[in-house]
């Protein structure tokens, strides 16, 4: 996809972010994303002969972003772009990222999903579906269900499992909930 990056890990992803770029590379004229470099939190090499924009999409907790405090990192990127004013403080508080005219919010948006997607079953169930990775959330939402499954019986959570690389390894044990 001209104009954004593509690495090991988003060349066969399809989540949020992986949706919001390819929905974004639509709207964008071919001709500017040719002078662009789009990277999606995942940087692996400068294209130094373009404008390099960082799109960020993780938590600044995430080992990737540590490149933050980089200086050869600060000097290559000309735009950082965060997906929620939240995300940005918390970029400023842990990584020093100044609040200038090189930082933007523009909040992540994905499209709706169809009427038909959104109707609930009518089975009498409570279903809860998990499909992030796992640092947002997880570790709060495993207690909060097995609370919630010892009063109701007719709830069920699905899970839509994130990348099995290493760095989730350690969230591993949260999921024998699921088997």
């Amino acid at each position: 996809m001209s104009g954004f990056e593509e690495n090991e890990i988003s060349k066969n992803a399809n989540g949020g972010t992986e949706i919001a770029k390819r929905r974004l590379a639509k709207l964008i004229k071919p001709e500017l994303l040719e002078e662009s470099q789009i990277i999606c939190s995942r940087l692996r090499n400068y294209e130094p002969d373009k404008l390099r924009v960082f799109w960020c999409h993780d938590l600044p907790e995430d080992p990737e972003s540590a490149k933050f405090k980089d200086p050869e990192f600060q000097r290559n990127i000309h735009k950082y772009i965060f997906i929620s004013n939240w995300q940005f403080q918390r970029y400023q508080m842990m990584h020093g990222v100044k609040y200038d005219g090189k930082s933007d919010v523009i909040e992540s948006g994905i499209e709706p999903a169809p009427q038909s997607a959104l109707e609930k079953p009518d089975d009498g169930n409570i279903h809860i579906v998990y499909t992030s990775t796992p640092q947002p959330g997880l570790e709060i939402l495993v207690p909060v269900f097995r609370f919630l499954a010892e009063t109701n019986k007719n709830i069920h959570l699905l899970h839509f499992p994130f990348y099995f690389i290493p760095r989730y390894f350690c969230y591993f044990h949260l999921f024998n909930i699921f088997f």
